[in-house]
């Protein structure tokens, strides 16, 4: 372990020392919501890694270009992203990612999706073992992972992974952040084999939920960071910034704030309810489309209307917030 991940080591356990019991039991609660979201998200994912895999080595039965439309039709904007899962499932089995992911290390961190994302980019199995014993041992974050592996590509100059240097995926590009209209999403599914509609409507249906799982726990999550707050004679003045420190999640106390106001901005009942209306095209509105309208000074729901209107991604939201507020 470097230098400057002792010193943080150190000032964490500083803020730590003097927590209350109340706070301690409270950050535990909230990492432990955080932890089971992580898990299922990781295996929901791995799941749809080994299906796209599938497609790719069955063109036959999915279409040449089934992958690019199963993607397109869920609301994957981003190629790179198929190819991220594609090494994923390449590199761990799922039987290690359900033994793994959510595993606490380095006292209260835990293993996450972005983990196995970054660990996976590396096509030596050895060096993904190296980057994995690292990861555990000094307690990376998923930036610090991030460098380490630019770093270690430096060093032994790696080549891309498997997937990206033999470019399996059709060379058509998708759009960049935008996600398709009511009539683009339906002509997609009409491109679609028989057998690649069903995969798309069997994941639409479980990204759905989990969509709605995330917002929900994140809504939680809020609530409990304002009950630290309102009572600060129980878990201190500086509650946030010690829970942050326990808890550790990619983020940080930016994060437990943005939270906080999102169980501030909306009812329990509304976050469910704007989580499982779907758009005009039928896919969901994310907590990030949730967060993006809070940013308006007025008008909060009228922007998250017009975003299941015009089916926006939370960046084209942001960005007709911006102005007008």
């Amino acid at each position: 372990m470097n230098k400057a991940r002792k010193n943080a080591r150190r000032r964490r356990y500083r803020l730590l020392r003097n927590m209350t019991t109340p706070a301690f039991r409270l950050a535990k609660n909230v990492q432990e919501k955080l932890r089971l979201y992580e898990s299922t998200n990781a295996l929901l994912m791995h799941n749809f890694g080994r299906r796209v895999d599938t497609m790719l080595r069955s063109k036959e039965l999915y279409g040449e270009d089934g992958v690019i439309l199963l993607g397109e039709y869920l609301g994957f904007n981003h190629r790179d992203y198929l190819l991220k899962l594609l090494d994923f499932v390449q590199a761990f089995s799922r039987k290690y990612v359900e033994r793994t992911v959510g595993l606490a290390f380095d006292n209260d961190r835990y293993l996450t999706l972005e983990h196995f994302l970054e660990i996976a980019g590396i096509e030596s199995e050895g060096d993904r073992r190296e980057l994995m014993g690292r990861t555990l041992s000094d307690g990376l974050s998923p930036g610090q992972l991030r460098r380490d592996m630019r770093m270690l590509r430096t060093q032994r100059r790696e080549p891309p992974s498997a997937h990206q240097r033999n470019l399996i995926l059709p060379t058509r590009k998708s759009r960049k952040s935008k996600l398709p209209s009511p009539e683009e999403r339906s002509a997609i599914f009409d491109k679609m084999s028989p057998k690649t509609r069903r995969i798309a409507e069997r994941f639409d249906r479980k990204f759905k939920i989990v969509n709605r799982g995330k917002a929900l726990v994140f809504y939680d999550v809020g609530k409990l960071i304002s009950l630290a707050v309102v009572r600060e004679a129980t878990y201190g003045s500086d509650a946030i910034e010690r829970i942050g420190a326990l808890m550790r999640h990619p983020g940080g106390k930016t994060n437990l704030y943005t939270w906080r106001n999102l169980s501030c901005e909306y009812t329990r009942d509304e976050v469910e309810d704007e989580a499982t209306t779907p758009m005009a095209n039928g896919l969901s509105i994310s907590v990030d489309h949730l967060t993006k309208a809070m940013s308006a000074k007025t008008g909060t729901r009228k922007f998250l209307a017009r975003a299941r209107e015009e089916c926006l991604t939370p960046e084209e939201l942001g960005q007709i917030i911006r102005p007008r507020s």
